[in-house]
């Protein structure tokens, strides 16, 4: 799985002996954007701690991780455990920005295919005298 957030909060790093030997891990919260934004807690295992060392809080960022759950006296715990990190490249908006040179290309916003003639539409506020309508109403 993999969701895209702004990194909100970086919590300090654990580490411990188990019996695989040294280990470190360190929790990070991501805000992810929305109408409602969601704040969301997720742990990086080991090497990934010093990618996460090297990023800056308000950095957009985004996290490859698998969902684990497990319980523990009759309660159960999710992990959300980071396997890989990437930075998100935002390009400033500029004016001479590459496009497509062919004159047949439709704006970005506009969603009809390139190939597509638009097909004129009656004009509901014409007057009588500029359709040749049968219409006898008087508005």
């Amino acid at each position: 799985m993999e969701i895209t957030g702004k990194l909100f909060k970086v919590m300090p790093m654990q580490s411990g002996t188990g019996k695989n030997g040294e280990w470190r891990k360190q929790d990070f919260v991501l805000e992810v954007p929305g109408t409602y934004p969601k704040k969301v807690a997720m742990t990086v295992w080991s090497e990934r701690t010093q990618e996460l060392q090297a990023l800056a809080l308000g950095q957009e960022i985004k996290a490859f991780f698998d969902v684990e759950s497990r319980e523990y006296n009759e309660r159960w715990y999710t992990d959300l455990k980071v396997w890989k990190i990437e930075k998100v490249m935002t390009s400033p908006v500029s004016g001479n920005s590459q496009q497509n040179p062919s004159s047949n290309t439709s704006a970005p916003w506009d969603n009809t295919p390139a190939h597509t003639i638009p097909v004129p539409q009656e004009n509901p506020f014409a007057s009588e005298n500029d359709s040749n309508s049968d219409d006898d109403l008087p508005f």
